[in-house]
């Protein structure tokens, strides 16, 4: 009967280590939400350098430029190249290359 309340309590022990696990995971999920939304408020993107790489037949625009960043202490500076082209509705479409996530 001793293994029998043994194993018991080890359910038990699981349960509720599982669910205090869960509970800090959500939490630290709030706080990284939280602290990437300060700082997404905190940068500044600024391009530089833009010059038209080429245009289409179709009026399709691709141009190379620099992308910077700031973030108080931080910066950087990315090349890119982008493409513009208007959509059947009259709106634009762009598409941005060079940039990867770290």
């Amino acid at each position: 009967m001793e293994l029998g309340r043994a194993q018991a309590y080890d359910l038990q022990y699981g349960a509720e280590d599982r669910a205090a696990r869960l509970q800090s995971d959500k939490t630290e999920a709030a706080n990284r939400e939280t602290f990437f939304a300060r700082v997404q408020k905190e940068i500044s993107y600024k391009l530089e350098d833009v010059r038209t790489a080429d245009k289409n037949l179709v009026g399709a625009i691709t141009r190379a430029a620099t992308l910077k960043g700031d973030a108080e202490k931080y910066d950087w500076t990315v090349p890119i190249t982008y493409k513009v082209e208007q959509t059947s509705d009259g709106r634009l479409y762009v598409a941005v290359y060079g940039l990867k996530k770290s």
